[in-house]
């Protein structure tokens, strides 16, 4: 899973089984590691209309996941 602020939102999608997720700093991806990244066809998402800091990221998709249980 690809988080990126134009993806689809979060709590609209189901997240089962061994889950990866992939993200970026303040800078996003160099346009060759993102065209390799989208060739997996990644689903990607966004955890709401703001922007955060990856590390701010980690902790909302941790809540995210633990509220699923």
């Amino acid at each position: 899973m690809y988080l990126k602020e134009d993806g689809e939102d979060v709590r609209t999608q189901e997240l089962d089984g061994d889950l990866t997720f992939i993200i970026s700093d303040h800078q996003d991806l160099k346009e060759e590691e993102e065209a390799e990244l989208l060739s997996r066809e990644p689903i990607k998402l966004t955890l709401g209309p703001l922007s955060y800091h990856a590390d701010h990221c980690i902790t909302i998709m941790l809540n995210e996941l633990d509220r699923r249980g």
